[in-house]
């Protein structure tokens, strides 16, 4: 494949050996508790599998992320060389390179082949949060066994090893079924909306107060696209109605989970100033002057040994880790995918009648804002969902009505 315009993207079929793997790896995204993670070894493979069966084709819409991309995996290894050269840093080095890898082949398979390799990624995600989330609650809620392998200290975390990065994951497939929700009918608002129960549930037994903020985050950005959407009439009630549904029934969900003791006495806990807060704020300002003393970065996973804490910042990690062109680098790629995905999300809305483009691009604009308070660059899902933002919704072959519509919407 080749090209610069729109029009020479493919959209043929997903060679079904190919698509099934890719599945596959997705529907097992919500077990994180081992490394590698059964994830990992999977796409490994579809690595491979896919570029035997496909080829690979670059497209130059990707230009400017894979020029961030690639400047992050070079300052990575470049300030390598300045560590211990450890174990654990050669660890965080090649965490970092098959990421990068990672978002690579994924927003390639995207832009290849469109809509079927964004539904693969998503509905995959979507399941797999969905089954494991409620497979965790069960045990959670049912005090089965297990309840000590899905929870600590009164934190839900599933088949993750830690409680904020699962409730993170579930970010993206909360405000999925949400729009899947809001969109459906009949069968599918009871089936939808038994996944967005699920998920919200998952989220709140976290207790993370990120995660918490991100998935507010998410639906202002949701109900913010619907508004500055020109493609229907009525989009800005409809994204103010959106916010007051959501607001009203979590706050339902939430009175009747505080009903629960354990519950009530974590929640009024977590809603509270931590005694580690301070030491965070000062450990980022700690971080940040050692950039300033080390403006080419200290290496990778250095931070974690460095400081009395984790730096829990992914934009001053890069900073302190990478310097300032690693930096820059998150910048480029965080920027130009927020950028594209917003403006296909509103200018595209006619080409997308299941909004997952709006989908994404909040789920995104909740991380980037999230990322502020927590360390996300060596998360597999923030990487996934950097390349779902680089999807393009275009016309299916011979369908004229897409053109009409957008034609009449805009006048």
């Amino acid at each position: 494949m080749s090209g610069a315009s729109v029009g020479l993207l493919s959209r043929g079929e997903v060679p079904r050996v190919v698509g099934a793997v890719l599945l596959l790896a997705m529907l097992t995204s919500c077990f994180a508790r081992i490394e590698p993670a059964p994830f990992d070894v999977i796409i490994c493979g579809w690595f491979c599998l896919s570029f035997l069966v496909t080829g690979f084709a670059y497209h130059p819409r990707i230009r400017l992320p894979t020029i961030g991309v690639a400047l992050f995996i070079i300052t990575t290894f470049a300030t390598l060389p300045g560590t211990q050269m450890s174990g654990f840093n050669l660890r965080f080095a090649a965490v970092s390179l098959y990421l990068g890898v990672l978002w690579f082949f994924l927003t390639q398979f995207i832009l290849r082949f469109g809509a079927r390799a964004k539904d693969l990624l998503v509905n995959g995600w979507a399941i797999s949060a969905v089954a494991g989330t409620a497979i965790t609650l069960l045990i959670y809620f049912a005090r089965l066994p297990g309840f000590d392998i899905i929870s600590r200290q009164g934190r839900v975390f599933g088949f993750f090893k830690d409680p904020n990065v699962y409730s993170a994951y579930l970010v993206f497939p909360f405000i999925l079924c949400l729009s899947r929700y809001l969109r459906g009918r009949n069968l599918q608002k009871l089936v939808w909306g038994t996944a967005l129960l699920i998920i919200t549930t998952g989220l709140m037994v976290c207790y993370s107060r990120a995660a918490w903020g991100a998935s507010f985050l998410s639906i202002a950005a949701y109900a913010g696209i619907g508004i500055l959407s020109k493609s229907r009439r009525g989009s800005s009630g409809k994204g103010i109605f959106i916010f007051a549904f959501v607001m009203v029934v979590a706050g339902a969900l939430l009175q009747y989970l505080l009903q629960y003791e354990e519950i009530a006495t974590m929640f009024s806990h977590r809603t509270k100033i931590q005694r580690y807060d301070d030491d965070r704020f000062l450990t980022q300002l700690e971080a940040l002057r050692t950039s300033f003393e080390n403006p080419l970065g200290i290496g990778p996973g250095v931070s974690e040994m460095a400081f009395t804490r984790a730096v829990h910042n992914l934009y001053i990690r890069a900073l302190v880790e990478n310097g300032v062109i690693g930096f820059l680098s998150i910048g480029l790629i965080l920027g130009t995918t927020l950028v594209v995905s917003t403006i296909t999300a509103i200018q595209r809305r006619h080409l997308d009648p299941r909004a997952d483009a709006a989908v994404v691009a909040a789920a995104l604009w909740a991380v980037t804002i999230q990322s502020f308070v927590i360390d996300t660059v060596h998360w597999r899902h923030f990487w996934i969902l950097l390349a779902l933002g680089w999807w393009l919704p275009v016309p299916s072959p011979g369908d004229g009505s897409a053109s009409t519509k957008k034609n009449t919407t805009s006048r």
